[in-house]
């Protein structure tokens, strides 16, 4: 059975060198046979751990790090395939302290998820509000949209609302729009204005 091994692909853990931790640790599990499946998912946030490896094992995903290219063979030899000790195991990584506490919502699939998988993404709750529209009619969505209170805001921080221009007679009503700026940094009004380029 194939042991699912996360490696982080995003700019920050690559900035550290998670690209060539990965490279190792296909490389080092083919020169050995072992049956890895590598997964790239992002960071978890602990920029000091990384790049950081995790295991999938039966208690859970166990984490090392930060890892270089260089230990990836005596991780190998340790046995972390197995989530088995070594100097750079952090243990399970849900019970990480820092991650322990946290509570999060935008980033919540991050770390857990091969961001480029739509089954991973499908198996932590993706697409679950898509499939709730789907059985609804037209007005209860608006309903339960507007109940949300998901609807699109024409104020700015001052309270004030903004106003939005239309394209005078010479400009076409495809004409990029772009936010002009008041005196006062709440304020804010939508006005239509012609690139330079139309201008020529």
């Amino acid at each position: 059975m194939s042991v699912r091994v996360y490696v982080p692909q995003d700019a920050a853990a690559l900035s550290l060198g998670a690209e060539a931790v990965a490279r190792a640790v296909v490389a080092t599990a083919e020169a050995r046979h072992a049956p890895v499946t590598l997964v790239r998912n992002g960071s978890r946030g602990l920029i000091w751990l990384e790049p950081l490896v995790e295991v999938e094992t039966p208690a859970g995903r166990i984490a090392y790090g930060p890892v270089s290219a260089e230990e990836v063979p005596a991780l190998f030899t340790a046995g972390f395939l197995e989530g088995k000790a070594h100097p750079k195991r952090l243990g399970l990584t849900e019970e990480i302290p820092y991650l322990k506490k946290q509570e999060r919502l935008t980033f919540a699939r991050v770390g857990l998820i091969d961001p480029f998988s739509v089954p991973d993404y499908i198996a932590h709750g993706g697409f679950r509000g898509l499939e709730r529209a789907l059985t609804l009619a037209p007005a209860a969505i608006v309903q339960e949209v507007t109940e949300a209170g998901l609807r699109p805001s024409r104020r700015a921080s001052s309270g004030r609302p903004c106003s939005i221009r239309r394209p005078t007679r010479n400009m076409s009503p495809a004409t990029p729009m772009r936010v002009i700026r008041g005196r006062s940094p709440t304020a804010c009004s939508w006005r239509a204005t012609r690139s330079a380029s139309s201008r020529a």
